[in-house]
């Protein structure tokens, strides 16, 4: 039997490099496969569908591989805008955003103990909400987060809910088909996964906790929308009394770094949990013909800093 057709829908709006644009072109992949399992999902999304990087000589491009005829551009961001949840109590991560309100009014509150009756005897129907409990949280370090929060966890629950409310179809097309122009409020609507929101007095005309302009522009609402619903290819694990995820090495200020690969071939999300995971990139030299048998183009790292009390990403480098 010959292997199943992919009909190509790049993505031009998004460049690997950018760990905001590489977890949005993540999350679009989460997104896709989740919308394929509806019963009234569209033609040309029932079907495996992949993501795989490079397109037309750019290799830093992300290209979504659909099953049936790729619909427009329009169409696409149209889709999402419609079926992807407003309100967190309709998102997946309502159970674990609720974890973190009950902790934020009680400083004192076991996180076992209110884990346990949510996480205990689930159905299988559960798992992707437990996916987000094992993202955020940690009950063998209580008194940690994902490296991958760097929203304050005093605004983390209200910037979810506003980003979730605030999206619509135009911040989504801009954000996937058209050059980033950063017209987006940065005011409680933006998860800090963007380098260019390093806040520090150095890099700023204004003083950063009181700069005007985030309340105008400086973000991507569409990428920060799609890029949430990549989190959970990236769980949370015990170091310590402190956690770290998938992909990141160092848990203190100064040693913690995020590695991500860009790869050639068409990958689903269980793939690409496994390529982010590969020990290979997390050695201080990664060597591009070791990572390049296994299917890995580019491999791109950035720090994860702490701008007073919130933490920021660097611009990232290549490694290969």
């Amino acid at each position: 039997a010959e292997p199943q057709r992919l009909h190509p829908l790049p993505l031009p709006g998004l460049d690997g490099s950018n760990p905001l644009a590489f977890l949005t072109a993540l999350g679009i992949l989460v997104v896709c496969e989740r919308l394929m399992k509806a019963n009234d999902a569209p033609a040309w999304l029932r079907g495996r569908v992949a993501l795989s990087w490079g397109h037309e000589g750019f290799r830093h491009t992300p290209v979504l591989h659909l099953s049936g005829q790729a619909p427009s551009p329009e169409a696409f961001a149209s889709l999402l805008a419609e079926r992807m949840p407003k309100v967190i109590e309709q998102h997946l991560a309502s159970w674990v955003v609720e974890i973190l309100d009950a902790m934020l009014k009680d400083k004192e509150l076991p996180l076992a103990d209110v884990l346990r009756p949510r996480c205990s005897n689930q159905p299988s129907a559960a798992r992707s909400s437990l996916a987000w409990v094992t993202a955020l949280t940690c009950e063998s370090a209580p008194t940690g987060s994902s490296p991958l929060q760097t929203v304050r966890r005093d605004y983390f629950p209200d910037n979810l809910r506003s980003v979730l409310n605030r999206t619509g179809e135009c911040h989504l097309f801009r954000s996937l088909f058209a050059p980033w122009d950063y017209a987006d409020s940065l005011d409680n609507q933006s998860l800090h996964w963007e380098p260019t929101e390093d806040r520090r007095h150095a890099y700023q005309w204004h003083t950063p906790s009181g700069d005007p302009t985030r309340k105008k522009r400086g973000g991507m609402l569409g990428a920060n929308r799609l890029a949430l619903e990549a989190w959970p290819l990236f769980p949370c694990f015990p170091n310590g009394e402190r956690t770290t995820t998938r992909g990141f090495t160092g848990t203190g200020m100064f040693d913690t770094f995020w590695t991500w690969p860009l790869w050639a071939s068409p990958l689903t999300s269980e793939a690409v949990a496994s390529v982010l995971s590969l020990p290979e990139l997390q050695k201080d030299a990664v060597r591009a013909d070791t990572v390049a048998g296994q299917g890995i183009a580019s491999v791109f790292r950035c720090q994860r800093i702490l701008v007073g009390k919130t933490p920021n990403l660097t611009q990232a480098v290549s490694l290969v």
